[in-house]
């Protein structure tokens, strides 16, 4: 389940972010305003998750794509699964059943005629009705994710203009002490001669 978002016309954007960052803060300069326009994303989430133990709630999260160069970042909003959160208590590996829904197998039985009234037996179901005593019932879908990220795009794009706006102030105001300061000690050479 991999949404994305594209936005269009950041070009000059881009272009300024890479020649006036230097080459070191780019990419935290971006990661860090693409992890301030997930949280909306990854709080819209956990208040969606349904809540039996609470371990789903607190394994959403929002982490570095392996994929990102200095060209091209990325963030990927996920459910903590696998062998390394179960010891810490948020394995949510069946995220994804709540999500897009799944199947329940259940047995079906039906008393025999005759003698022994009380027990029970499996009956051999026809394929309408399931193989071997088996029925299938299906469990719905109750997302939360794709609902979350639907209601707060907007809220996260916003919140990634205001980080790269900040990051952009901050490197207009570095370059304009440079600036003065390679001035005046322009000035000074030209006055004192040195």
């Amino acid at each position: 389940m991999t949404q994305t978002v594209r936005v269009e016309g950041l070009a000059e954007l881009r272009e300024t972010l890479m020649k006036r960052l230097p080459e070191a803060l780019q990419g935290k300069a971006l990661q860090g305003a693409l992890a301030q326009g997930a949280k909306p994303i990854v709080a819209a989430a956990r208040a969606r998750a349904p809540v039996k133990t609470g371990r789903l709630k607190k394994a959403i999260y929002s982490y570095r794509n392996r994929e990102s160069r200095r060209t091209y970042e990325s963030r990927l909003i996920s459910v903590r699964q696998g062998r390394k959160f179960q010891k810490s208590g948020r394995d949510a590996f069946y995220w994804k059943w709540i999500e897009f829904g799944h199947g329940v197998i259940t047995l079906q039985h039906r008393r025999k005629s005759g003698g022994n009234k009380g027990r029970l037996s499996r009956s051999l179901g026809t394929p309408a009705k399931g193989f071997f005593g088996r029925e299938i019932k299906a469990a719905p879908a109750r997302p939360f994710m794709r609902p979350a990220f639907e209601s707060k795009k907007l809220a996260a794009l916003e919140a990634i203009r205001q980080s790269l706006a900040g990051q952009i102030e901050k490197v207009a105001t570095r370059a304009m002490a440079r600036s003065r300061s390679r001035l005046g000690r322009a000035l000074r050479r030209t006055i004192t001669g040195l």
